[in-house]
């Protein structure tokens, strides 16, 4: 019964993002009852939705959904009803400002609400000593500019101000929730992505004859969507235990660089399979490669992570155990 329901949870899902390509909003999510699915069944609601997206390379404000229903789940006194914008720290940085008695300053992050003039932010800042807590800013003053890049159809915009008037402060454990929130959702979501880009080489090098054989009978070939298949199943069994009972954060930053790493590698040998065909606009590869590019490296990408990882061990003296692992 329970496999009949994530079923039947994952296909409305992949046709609710079929069904948007301007990408998801905030509206969506409600008519689909997705923040009633999160509150009963998080890991399968943030599961079916992200996976879903990267499959689709799809633009979405989704990411924000997953972070406010983690932070409100955990006590914060956030509204899901005019929920505030998520700001996203660039890569890099651990925060999009700083917070002096004379309020937010310096504000300078990435943006994924398709909300044209978000009244309110929702942001990480350091303060003096070190820390970085949650803030929700006035946005009144706040500049917001597309990014195009790589990818234009992220729908990606940069926030700047100078100030920004503090509305509420949050504190400390509410930033940290908010970071592993958009890690494990983020995970998902290269998981996904990943998949869309195995299943796209799988299916050339299927149907592509090279010396009247299909080129997937090489031996060489086979060895590289291996690599990627291997890569994709360490990094879903880790993003599997992320959802259990009060996950630590060295498990979730594990889970991201392992979705990192698996992203990358199918990028590299989806397209080393593929040929040049892969590099065109008209071939599917490409589309998903696009959103690789950023998907890898936001929030932290796999050499970055595995550092943080380190230094985390290294730090508290002990190494987590990932029990459940081999499951």
């Amino acid at each position: 019964m329970a496999d009949e329901l994530e079923d039947e949870v994952r296909e409305a899902t992949r046709d609710l993002i079929a069904s948007k390509p301007e990408g998801l909003v905030w509206a969506d999510l409600e008519e689909m009852g997705w923040f009633e699915l999160a509150e009963e069944g998080p890991q399968l609601a943030v599961s079916a939705l992200f996976e879903g997206l990267g499959a689709a390379a799809a633009g979405s404000e989704a990411l924000d959904a997953a972070v406010l229903i983690a932070l409100t789940a955990a006590g914060a006194d956030l509204s899901l009803e005019n929920p505030s914008a998520v700001v996203y720290y660039p890569p890099g940085r651990h925060a999009v400002g700083e917070l002096t008695a004379a309020g937010a300053t310096d504000i300078d992050g990435l943006v994924l609400s398709r909300a044209d003039a978000p009244t309110t932010l929702l942001a990480p800042l350091s303060r003096e000593d070190g820390t970085t807590v949650l803030a929700v800013l006035d946005a009144t003053d706040a500049t917001f500019e597309p990014i195009a890049g790589a990818d234009p159809s992220q729908g990606l915009r940069r926030v700047t101000a100078a100030t920004a008037k503090v509305v509420s402060d949050l504190g400390p454990e509410y930033a940290s929730l908010l970071a592993m929130a958009a890690r494990r959702a983020v995970a998902h979501e290269s998981i996904g992505l990943a998949r869309a880009i195995l299943d796209v080489a799988v299916e050339h090098v299927t149907s592509r004859k090279q010396f009247n054989r299909a080129i997937g009978s090489y031996q060489a070939v086979q060895h590289r969507l291996t690599d990627i298949e291997v890569a994709l199943g360490g990094a879903a069994a880790v993003a599997a235990l992320t959802w259990q009972d009060e996950p630590d954060s060295v498990t979730i930053l594990t889970a991201k660089a392992l979705a990192a790493a698996a992203l990358d590698t199918a990028v590299r040998n989806g397209l080393q399979v593929c040929g040049g065909m892969g590099f065109t606009d008209e071939f599917p590869l490409a589309r998903l490669v696009r959103r690789a590019l950023f998907l890898s490296a936001f929030l932290g990408g796999a050499s970055q992570l595995t550092g943080a990882v380190g230094r985390s061990i290294v730090a508290s003296g002990r190494a987590p155990r990932l029990s459940g692992f081999a499951a």
